[in-house]
């Protein structure tokens, strides 16, 4: 059924009116409600969640109906054993804390509690801007209880950055660490809808100190009834063709990981998941979701340094780690490590790779160590929608299959589906699959989030294009401005930048197609390892060697090679390429050369 999103004075997205609240709570509601009442004045230990029960009620739940009763911390954190271990942090010093259901359940309470207290109401949003530090995971339980919507933010951003996010969302309180105090303080007086700071450090006349909240009374908060129309998290996208958009997901939005931990992570009880990237990606809160719903343990790694490989290879060789949730770009760190051949990974399982590409030498360096790879396709926007097969031959730039309960589908330019073999835009077909984890919208963007749906509400159009090969699986050939037509072919970056991965001297490498006097040419930007430097003969032999590995069509016609600060200018924090503005460089370029050819052109010839 088609449904139409609109704009709430507090900028929130929202359905039309008439499905906003029901008459009266559905008996689904009721039973929450009264398991709320029961274990809040009950000694006695909560019964375990019905977490199947709850996930496919929100998965069958029409949304033209009115809305259900859910809140993953209610409903399923504080219905852990509470002697159960649920977060580990092992700091970069060599203390480590395990920190219980209990512990986890007691201090969200105490924020939520803060909170209440302070007058903030369902819907109000709070900025994270912490690290890997425990405190991050009891806000982001104490806002969710407490129906306050959480914006994850990276600890890179900039004063600017959170001007921005601030303003953008009329956020009204963001907890951060001492350390990143300043930015907050630089441009608090540009943002008049900010009035709590919060901070892990001491507290002052300005700032309040998580230490302090921690100190009061232990006690339940008035239970906030959130429902699938309460805003949960604000996600930013990664912005690797412009300024990044808002997401935003409401309370049903974290049990559509169930299907992450099940079919990406496949973490059972026993699992020990470790998250190493920025708490400031989506992935993070993917992934504490996922490990939620299993049932799983966490370990975190708290520092205020410079991101070490090998500390992170000696915690997955110390640590009881089974799940490594990453990014490609940490791992290509890892083994490119001059010892990385001596350390052995006794408990690790699977590597979980989401939201970037890797190259197949790279996969190969942890498959050849009995460690399962497995590749994740999903955006901001949506939940996971494919995965690889376990124990399946990884091909390059293939993203796995459809996750049920999702279908996904490639669409041609009028949005009709495309037989397998042909190149079209990755799609969500809500029709044949479930919507579960999908977006509401685009906050402060309307036509935007219009634009992301087909005409008829079918399809969620995700903007990345790919093909299907015949059993089912999708090959990824990156987001429509990146795609390259050159010499009658179409040809996707992500092809060419796997197949010179593998070339020794390759540390990154990002690929557009450029307009040379109407021709598209293919042009590779490149960041060498260290020990080598750029010149005419090593260009030639990336180009020799991209033509063994993939088809001579695809081979750059110009190489450009970068230094370490000029790459870091085309790459977002989460380390993804900003094509879009390599391109925007090679134009300038262009349009500058142009001009002084004409200015040449048009000069008086001396007599």
């Amino acid at each position: 059924m088609t449904f139409f999103y609109a704009i709430t004075a507090a900028r929130r997205v929202t359905r039309h009116p008439v499905f906003i609240r029901p008459t009266r709570p559905t008996l689904f509601q009721w039973q929450w409600q009264m398991q709320q009442r029961n274990t809040s004045t009950s000694n006695t230990k909560p019964p375990p969640p019905d977490i199947n029960k709850i996930y496919h009620t929100l998965l069958n739940h029409p949304i033209d109906a009115p809305p259900l009763a859910c809140n993953i911390v209610s409903q399923v954190v504080d219905r852990r054993s509470p002697n159960k271990l649920a977060i580990r942090s092992a700091d970069d010093t060599g203390e480590q804390e395990d920190i219980t259901y209990e512990k986890l359940i007691a201090r969200s309470h105490q924020i939520a509690r803060f909170f209440f207290k302070e007058g903030f109401e369902t819907g109000d949003s709070i900025a994270l801007m912490l690290g890997q530090h425990p405190a991050w995971w009891y806000s982001l339980a104490g806002l969710i209880r407490q129906g306050i919507a959480v914006v994850p933010c990276s600890k890179f951003l900039t004063s600017q950055d959170l001007n921005y996010r601030i303003n953008e969302l009329n956020i009204k309180g963001i907890i951060t660490a001492p350390e990143l105090q300043k930015r907050v303080d630089a441009i608090e007086f540009q943002c008049p809808s900010l009035t709590h700071k919060i901070t892990t450090g001491i507290g002052s006349t300005h700032w309040n100190s998580l230490a302090d909240i921690f100190k009061q009374p232990i006690t339940p908060t008035m239970m906030v009834q959130t429902t699938t129309e309460t805003p949960c998290v604000d996600l930013y996208t990664s912005g690797t063709t412009g300024l990044p958009k808002v997401v935003q997901h409401n309370h049903d939005y974290l049990f559509s990981h169930l299907t992450t931990g099940r079919d990406l992570l496949q973490a059972t009880p026993e699992s020990l998941a470790l998250i190493a990237c920025d708490t400031g990606w989506g992935l993070t809160v993917w992934m504490t979701a996922a490990v939620w719903l299993m049932d799983a343990k966490l370990l975190i790694t708290p520092t205020n340094k410079k991101f070490d490989p090998q500390k992170l290879l000696a915690t997955l060789r110390d640590q009881p780690v089974t799940i490594l949730c990453t990014a490609p770009a940490t791992l290509r760190l890892l083994v490119t490590e001059y010892n990385f051949n001596q350390f052995k990974f006794p408990h690790l399982e699977r590597i979980v790779i989401i939201g970037e590409l890797a190259d197949p030498e790279l996969i190969r360096a942890f498959t050849s160590l009995g460690i399962d790879v497995s590749i994740g396709y999903g955006q901001a926007e949506t939940p996971p929608l494919t995965r690889s097969i376990k124990g399946g031959r990884h091909i390059p730039n293939t993203i796995g299959t459809s996750v049920p309960p999702y279908h996904v589908a490639i669409l041609n330019e009028q949005l009709h589906p495309l037989p397998a073999g042909e190149v079209g835009q990755i799609a969500m077909d809500l029709e044949k699959g479930k919507r579960l984890g999908l977006m509401r919208g685009y906050i402060n963007a309307p036509e935007q989030t219009r634009n992301s749906f087909s005409p008829d509400g079918r399809y969620y159009l995700t903007g990345d294009y790919g093909k299907k090969n015949e059993d089912g699986s999708i090959i990824y050939h990156g987001r429509r401005d990146d795609l390259i037509k050159s010499q009658g072919y179409r040809i996707g970056p992500h092809e060419v930048e796997s197949a010179a991965a593998s070339h020794e001297a390759v540390r990154k490498i990002a690929v557009v197609g450029i307009p040379i006097h109407g021709v598209i040419t293919i042009k590779a930007f490149i960041l060498l390892k260290e020990g080598f430097s750029g010149s005419p003969e090593l260009s030639e032999s990336i180009q020799n060697h991209i033509k063994q590995e993939t088809a001579h069509y695809k081979c750059p016609q110009e190489i450009e090679f970068l230094s370490l600060e000029e790459w870091s200018q085309y790459e977002t924090i989460s380390g993804k390429i900003r094509r879009a503005a390599l391109r925007k460089l090679e134009e300038t370029r262009l349009a500058d050369q142009q001009t002084k050819e004409e200015a040449t052109l048009h000069s008086p010839r001396p007599r």
